[in-house]
């Protein structure tokens, strides 16, 4: 019934949020009902974001309430989706907190709709499902990970932590995502063995627990954390005590685009090296056991990274290579089954940093326009902080920008 709670009030909050929205229509209407209300027009921005997680205290919803040209009926109902907002995911994260008492079977079916509710969010097509199904993930997931005995019931609590980190990469949430890998890279591998039920897997959720890190460290700048992590997993997958080419096979798609991503963000690397990582994603993924649609996909976003590379290096020869790779991408992208809002994204904001390096500042402004709409619709924070930042002129080099990179690929 928690589940319920807490799409019960995303949709108290929506509808809320779309009254308000509707009456704060006027150019300044925010800025002077953040004055009257005796709020930051930051603090308002937030409640009027339907997707957002903060909701306002009683007293100030009814303060909010009472400063709005409303008639009675319609304050009496804004205050009552507004306060039922709040109180069912109040209702919601109370039972977060028992979570440690839930039988096993409850916990584990609770795993289950969040992976398809990650799942949808990723490769739907529809952007406002991708919205609300990352911020429900973020928040189920983080909650159930932080609150159920990892003793007693270990499986849920590193499945739980995954797909909290996974969505929260995406939304921007860094710190946490951080914080739920920290705490599984604390797992003895004697546990890790318990829960698997065989070494392989023992080794493959140890190795994710790595790349995950890495995805963070990267996403917040820091290239050597996350190279560090990155050869961490690449240790563990080729010691031959460890490693196993089934293991292999899995993990180095996610190895080597997190290579090229950070290469992107390095002023010295070796272009060889990076066209070697990026023909080996294909030949692993060939003697995977994946599904077809996992290997497009996967093959899609290492070719969209080593287009960052080549863009990264600027001459002309790599920069008509980039050209090719991407021209080529956007013509495959819509034959592909598993594509979703945040990889469109990431395509646009390749082909956004191609022109500019080519001196098309027009095509430059067409494709960023096209990546930020996308982001929005989706409500891909990170993805949007980092268009921002190009859009303002923070960031000098296309190979200084930063993209939300392992968390869609967790299947």
């Amino acid at each position: 019934m928690w589940f319920g709670a807490l799409e019960e009030a995303q949709v108290h909050r929506e509808v809320a949020v779309a009254i308000l929205q509707g009456v704060l229509r006027e150019r300044g209407s925010k800025k002077r009902l953040a004055q009257r209300v005796g709020i930051t027009p930051q603090y308002l921005s937030y409640l009027l974001d339907p997707f957002d997680y903060r909701t306002p205290s009683p007293e100030t919803a009814r303060k909010l309430v009472r400063a709005l040209p409303l008639t009675r009926e319609e304050r009496e109902e804004l205050l009552e989706h507004l306060l039922l907002a709040r109180a069912r995911r109040a209702e919601a994260f109370i039972a977060f907190h028992h979570a440690e008492r839930l039988p096993p079977h409850i916990a584990e079916e609770m795993i289950q709709v969040l992976s398809i509710a990650l799942k949808e969010a990723q490769f739907g097509a529809d952007s406002e499902k991708s919205r609300r199904g990352y911020r429900f993930v973020y928040e189920g997931g983080y909650c159930l990970a932080t609150h159920v005995n990892p003793i007693e019931n270990p499986w849920v609590f590193i499945h739980a932590s995954f797909l909290a980190h996974d969505a929260a990469c995406v939304l921007n949430r860094h710190a946490d995502a951080l914080y739920l890998m920290k705490r599984l890279a604390y797992v003895p591998p004697d546990v890790w063995l318990d829960i698997a039920g065989d070494r392989k897997q023992a080794v493959g959720y140890q190795v994710h627990v790595h790349l995950a890190q890495a995805t963070v460290y990267y996403n917040l700048g820091n290239t050597r954390e996350a190279t560090a992590h990155c050869e961490q997993a690449e240790k563990l997958l080729i010691t031959p005590h460890t490693g196993t080419a089934e293991l292999q096979h899995r993990w180095f798609p996610h190895l080597y685009r997190d290579r090229l991503n950070i290469l992107a963000k390095t002023r010295r690397f070796s272009l060889a090296q990076a066209e070697r990582w990026a023909d080996q994603i294909p030949e692993a993924l060939e003697r995977s056991a994946r599904s077809e649609e996992e290997r497009e996909l996967l093959t899609f976003l290492g070719y969209v990274s080593l287009s960052r590379v080549y863009v990264r290096r600027g001459n002309n020869r790599n920069l008509r290579k980039a050209e090719r790779i991407l021209r080529s991408l956007q013509e495959r992208v819509r034959t592909l089954s598993y594509i979703g809002p945040l990889h469109y994204t990431l395509l646009f904001r390749r082909m956004a940093e191609l022109h500019k390096a080519k001196g098309d500042m027009d095509g430059w402004h067409h494709f960023i326009a096209m990546a930020r709409q996308e982001a929005i619709a989706a409500g891909l924070s990170h993805q949007l902080r980092e268009i921002q930042r190009e859009l303002e002129g923070k960031c000098k080099l296309p190979g200084h920008m930063c993209s939300s990179g392992f968390s869609s690929l967790a299947f």
